[in-house]
Formats: structure tokens, C-alpha cells, sequence
């Protein structure tokens, strides 16, 4: 919704246009379900977003995460039969390597629905895997492409092949990829993947075995100290660019600035009187 509601709509026809299946989107009043049958198995997967509701103006055009949104879908996913379950999160917040407690007993309540996959995104980092009953949640993949490679917590990103055997039983194996400039995004080395998931698993699974209180707290205060050097990470990595960029691009660049920070300005005057 960053190009206004024509930006969403061209990009749902150019994705239809090359034949990519499309989740997310409401369509007949819910969010849109895909269903593919491979080898027998009818899979689902429907998408929903939270992330700055409060900013965007929807218009019905994407469809909201909440309880009764996604618990619907997964209701329809029933009546057609589907063997596997697959809800897309865009959830959570930026920068922190494991899920809000919010988070976490939405997640659980979707699995107890009937969910079986859980695919997060949007932290721009990777967040732990978790098993609970039958599903599997996967809180944040982090990235696969993006504009922003100077930190390296948000240059990696993370891949789950899940394969279902039929004796019920999943066979998961996680693997790590790194962005790039030249390749957008390049496998991991696996060793070094295993290393730097098993500190943020890890850590993980002590928070989540603690009371409630406690996890609440450290969350909100890794999630303001990982917000802050992030943001600040990001400003120095954008005046390193102005000085790489080519003189027309650097123009402009400082063109669109002054212009963002002249209408901040104005609104602001605005709202004081």
C-alpha cells in the first residue's frame, strides 16, 4: 500500500499475468485461499497482515490478522477438505529475534484451530521455530530481498523444507541464505547458519519457559535497544549511499529529502494551531 491502492491492484495483475499464485488479498469478502493438490495432498494458504494499521488506509484491499479473520479461513480450509494448512503472517515487530507473547498464544490458538504451517515475516530478521501439538511455526523467516544490507542481523534470512510422509510424520530441515548486492541472496554456509540459529533458538527456549511477566519485559526492553541501533545503523548507511550514487540519482535523492521534510514541517505547524 506504499504506491496507494493502484500500486497494490497493478501488482496483483502483474503477478496473475506470470502465473504466480496470489495470497493475501481479500476476494469475495475474506482473504483469498490458495489450493494446490501435489501427490494427492490438498494444501491451503491464505495470507493476512497487522503491521501499521493504524498508518495504512486499506480499503478492504488486503486482509487483516486478527482471531476471527484467520479463524474463518481456516474453517473454509476444512470444508474443502485440505490436508495442509498454511497461514502467512506479516506480524511482530522489527529487529528482535523472538516473538511478542502476543504472538506467541496467536499462534497456538491458530495450530488448535487447525493450522499446520505457520510462515511469519516482517521482523526483517530471523525468529525461532517452534513445534506445538501438530503445527509448526515459524515465527520469522527474515529476509529475502531488501534495500538495507549494512547490519548484518537483517542480511539473513532463512529457508524451512517440510516434507510430509504418510505416516503423519514431518521431516523439517532449516537452512540460511545472505543477501546481497550482486546475487540478492546467496545460500549460508550451513555450519555458520546452525551456529547463529542455535543462539537465537536457544535463547528462545529459556525466555519462553519463564513466567509470563518476566518474558513480556525482556521483549519490550531487547525490542527498544535493538530498534534504536538499528535505526541509527540505517540513517549512517543512507548518507554513506548519497556519497556512492551517481550525481543525477544524488540530486534527486536530496531533492525527495528536502521535499519529506517540508511537508513534515507544514503538518506539523498545522496540527499546533
Amino acid at each position: 500500500m506504499e504506491q496507494g491502492e493502484f500500486g497494490f491492484k497493478r501488482t496483483l495483475e502483474v503477478l496473475s499475468e506470470n502465473d504466480l499464485g496470489i495470497v493475501g488479498h481479500i476476494e469475495n469478502g475474506s482473504s483469498r485461499i490458495l489450493y494446490k493438490e501435489i501427490r494427492g495432498i490438498k494444501i491451503a494458504i491464505a495470507g493476512f497482515s497487522n503491521v501499521d494499521l493504524h498508518k495504512i488506509r486499506n480499503n478492504n484491499n488486503f486482509a487483516v490478522l486478527n482471531e476471527e479473520n484467520v479463524l474463518n479461513a481456516l474453517d473454509i480450509m476444512k470444508q474443502q477438505d485440505a490436508d495442509i494448512k498454511i497461514l502467512c503472517l506479516h506480524w511482530g515487530n522489527e529487529y528482535i529475534h523472538f516473538p511478542s507473547l502476543e504472538q506467541r498464544k496467536m499462534a497456538y490458538k491458530f495450530i488448535d484451530a487447525g493450522a499446520t504451517i505457520i510462515a511469519g515475516h516482517h521482523p526483517h530478521v530471523i525468529q525461532p521455530y517452534e513445534k506445538y501439538n501438530d503445527g509448526h511455526i515459524f515465527y520469522s523467516l527474515g529476509n529475502f530481498m531488501f534495500d538495507y544490507l549494512s547490519s548484518k542481523v537483517v542480511t539473513n534470512g532463512m529457508t524451512a523444507n517440510l516434507t510430509f510422509q504418510k505416516n503423519k510424520k514431518v521431516d523439517i530441515e532449516l537452512h540460511g541464505v545472505v543477501l546481497s548486492y550482486k546475487f540478492l541472496t546467496r545460500k549460508m554456509n550451513q555450519a555458520k547458519f546452525k551456529k547463529f540459529y542455535s543462539i537465537i533458538n536457544n535463547k528462545y527456549d529459556k525466555l519462553s519457559k519463564g513466567p509470563d511477566n518476566e518474558y513480556v519485559q525482556k521483549y519490550l526492553k531487547e525490542l527498544k535497544k535493538n530498534h534504536l541501533i538499528q535505526r541509527i545503523s540505517m540513517k549512517t548507511h543512507i548518507l554513506k549511499e548519497i556519497f556512492i550514487i551517481r550525481w543525477g540519482a544524488k540530486f534527486h535523492l536530496i531533492k525527495n529529502i528536502f521535499s519529506y521534510f517540508i511537508k513534515k514541517v507544514l503538518s506539523f505547524n498545522n496540527k499546533q494551531y
